[in-house]
This record gives C-alpha cells, structure tokens and sequence, in this order.
C-alpha cells in the first residue's frame, strides 16, 4: 500500500541526507517483531499457506542472505550482521508462527 504526501506551495531539496530511524533499539524491534509475526502469520493462515519444514530453515536463512548480501549490509560491519540476524529471526518466529495456528485449527 503506497501513501502520497501533498505538499502545499513550493518542494525544496535537503541540504543534508535525511537519516530514518526505524526502530530505537534492539528491544524496541523484538517488541515490535512479536507483534508484527502474529499478524504476519495470521494473514497467512487466511491466504490458506501451509508452512512446511523447510520454511522454518531456508526462509530465514535467505532473508539473512538477502538483508546482509544484496541489501548490503556488510557495509555496516557488526550492525549489518544484527540487523540481518533481526530480520531472519522475524521471519522465523513469522512461520513458526504460522505453523502453530495450523497445528491447532
């Protein structure tokens, strides 16, 4: 989903970059991956998806591979590893998740 923004009178350039913090801290994201997974995982369930072994090892193997290789997050050194390490974790807790809502309905 794309929101558009409407500026009123004249858009101008920045003069610095524009830094954009996501998240505070390492706590503030697991607070909001715990929250993100379920809803995630839920919407799965309505999609019908139906989450296999193999979901629970490769998807966050890859989405690590992903965030740290071709989103270059070896750039930022220990950071790029914590954050692709984050990522790959939302994405497990996301399917195990999953997994759990379809053992038990």
């Amino acid at each position: 989903m794309h929101e558009s923004v409407t500026v009123k009178g004249e858009a101008g350039h920045l003069k610095n970059p524009l830094i954009h913090r996501t998240y505070r801290d390492v706590s503030d994201y697991l607070h909001r991956m715990q929250r993100y997974s379920t809803l995630a995982a839920e919407v799965m369930l309505k999609e019908g998806r139906n989450p296999g072994v193999l979901d629970l090892i490769l998807r966050p193997f890859f989405t690590f591979l992903k965030m740290f290789i071709l989103k270059l997050g070896f750039l930022e050194g220990a950071l790029g590893i914590v954050i692709s390490m984050l990522y790959a974790s939302y994405t497990f807790a996301k399917y195990a998740k999953l997994w759990e809502l379809k053992k038990s309905s």
